[in-house]
């Protein structure tokens, strides 16, 4: 059995669309895993501090820094999953085109 150029470019297209698929799925991963950390503990503080103002202020730094970590990761998930369609794309008019 002889393997085409167009068989071959069409398996290389299909198999880095999934390797991207693989590395968006992984981001995604991470970005719902996010944890929100107050600030008093990443200050090295590990009680929460007895002003209410100060301890509703730890919860929201930490929460605001939480969504910036989380809307990052999803970023660069969203770039990763655009390749991984781009890359399947070509693959099937790749296979489409040239056989």
């Amino acid at each position: 059995m002889t393997l085409s150029i167009a068989k071959i470019v069409s398996m290389e297209f299909a198999s880095l669309g999934l390797i991207f698929g693989i590395v968006a799925c992984v981001h995604w991963l991470h970005a719902s895993g996010v944890d929100i950390v107050q600030t008093w503990r990443t200050l090295g503080r590990y009680t929460q501090s007895g002003d209410s103002r100060l301890h509703d202020d730890g919860w929201t730094y930490g929460l605001l820094d939480a969504v910036r970590k989380a809307s990052d990761l999803n970023r660069r998930a969203a770039i990763w999953t655009m390749l991984s369609v781009a890359f399947s794309a070509l693959a099937t008019f790749a296979s489409v085109v040239f056989s």
